[in-house]
């Protein structure tokens, strides 16, 4: 449980963590900080 535990968790939480955050987060990012802003000044101005 020792051994196996954190060995699986790293290697799964290193690839398919690391890989799924980073172009999630950055799709949300920029989907609702450049959709909001970029929809508002647009019609305003």
């Amino acid at each position: 449980m020792g051994r196996p535990g954190p060995g699986s968790t790293d290697q799964s939480d290193h690839v398919p963590m690391s890989t799924l955050p980073r172009p999630r987060r950055r799709e949300t990012s920029h989907t609702v900080t450049g959709s909001a802003p970029t929809h508002t000044p647009r019609p305003q101005v």
